[in-house]
C-alpha cells in the first residue's frame, strides 16, 4: 500500500479491500492449528480448530464453543461430500478460520485437485449458533475432470508470457501449477506472481497461463488505489509501500530490506487493514510515518 501524507494517496497491495483501522479491533485474524478429519472412501478433509480470538477481539467462552461447533459440523458435512460441493474423486479440502457475524458462522474452504490448488474452487459453509448449516456459497458449477495434470508449456515459458503483461519486471515471486476453474471449463495452468511496472505504475501482478496452449487465462493486480486524509502536513505525495500477510498489512517496504516505519514505543511497524490508513488520527503513531 502506498500512503500519501497531507491529503494523501493510497495504493494498497492486496486482492481484496477490507474495512478497519490498524491497531483497532477487527485488524485481522490469526490462523489456527489444523487437524485432519478422516473420511472413508472419499477425498480427505482438513479441519481447522478455531482459535480464541475472532478478528482480534477477545472472544467469550460461548463464542469459542460456537466457533468450534461450526468448524466441527462443517468438517463432518464436507466429509460427506454433498452434491453442492461438485466434488471429484481427486478433490481435497482445507478448512480456514471460522468468522462470525450477527449470529452466523462462516467456515471457508480451499480446494485442491490431485494436489494442485484450484483457483475458483473455494466455498463457504454458513451455520447458525446451533451449528446447523443455513446456507453455502460454492464457486464451482461442475466437478473438475482434467485429462492430465502434466503441462506442455514449461514453467520458464509461462513466466515469459506472464512477464509480457507488464512494461518491465523486477522479479518473479514464484510460479506454481494450478487448476484454473474460473471459466466454464477447468484448465491446467501455470500461476506466476511478478513484480514490476505496468501502465499505471508499480505493479504486483498474478497471471494464470494455460499450461497446454500458453493462453493468458487471468490477471489479478494486487496494487489497488484509494484516497484519504492524514494528520500531518508534508510533500504530496509521500508514498509508503506496505507488506501484506493474509488480510493484514504492515508498514514495511516489501522490496527494500530493513526499510519500515516503526512505533517508537515497541519498535514494531504499525499493522492494519487497507482502510486503516485512511481513518487514522494524529494520536496514532502511524500518522507520523
Amino acid at each position: 500500500m502506498n500512503r500519501t501524507i497531507g491529503s494523501f494517496f493510497v495504493a494498497i497491495s492486496t486482492a481484496a479491500m477490507f474495512a478497519g483501522c490498524a491497531g483497532d479491533p477487527g485488524a485481522g485474524a490469526t490462523p489456527d492449528d489444523i487437524g485432519t478429519v478422516p473420511t472413508v472412501g472419499r477425498a480427505p478433509v482438513v479441519a481447522s480448530a478455531t482459535g480464541a480470538q475472532a478478528f482480534g477481539v477477545q472472544a467469550t467462552t460461548g463464542l469459542v464453543a460456537a466457533h468450534a461447533l461450526a468448524s466441527q459440523n462443517a468438517a463432518v458435512l464436507v466429509a460427506s461430500q454433498p452434491a453442492f460441493l461438485q466434488a471429484s474423486p481427486n478433490d481435497a479440502f482445507v478448512q480456514g478460520s471460522v468468522v462470525s457475524s450477527s449470529g452466523l458462522f462462516y467456515v471457508p474452504y480451499e480446494r485442491t485437485y490431485a494436489g494442485l490448488p484450484v483457483v475458483g474452487g473455494d466455498f463457504v459453509i454458513v451455520s447458525d449458533g446451533a451449528g446447523q448449516m443455513v446456507d453455502n456459497s460454492t464457486a464451482l458449477e461442475h466437478p473438475i475432470n482434467l485429462p492430465s495434470i502434466t503441462p506442455t508449456l514449461t514453467q520458464a515459458g509461462a513466466e515469459t508470457i506472464a512477464a509480457r503483461q507488464l512494461r518491465s519486471v523486477t522479479r518473479v515471486e514464484g510460479t506454481q501449477l494450478v487448476v484454473h476453474a474460473l471459466g466454464a471449463t477447468p484448465r491446467l495452468a501455470w500461476e506466476s506472481t511478478i513484480d514490476g511496472f505496468g501502465a499505471n505504475g508499480i505493479s504486483r501482478l498474478t497471471v494464470d497461463v494455460d499450461a497446454i496452449t500458453g493462453t493468458v487465462l487471468r490477471e489479478q493486480e494486487h496494487v489497488l488505489y484509494g484516497t484519504g486524509t492524514s494528520a500531518w502536513n508534508g510533500p504530496n505525495p509521500v508514498t509508503l509501500n506496505t507488506t501484506q500477510s493474509g488480510g493484514t498489512f504492515s508498514m514495511r517496504d516489501p522490496t527494500i530490506t530493513n526499510l519500515s516505519c516503526q512505533d517508537a514505543a515497541n519498535g514494531t511497524p504499525p499493522t492494519g487493514r487497507p482502510a486503516a490508513w485512511t481513518r487514522c488520527s494524529a494520536r496514532r503513531p502511524r500518522s507520523g510515518c
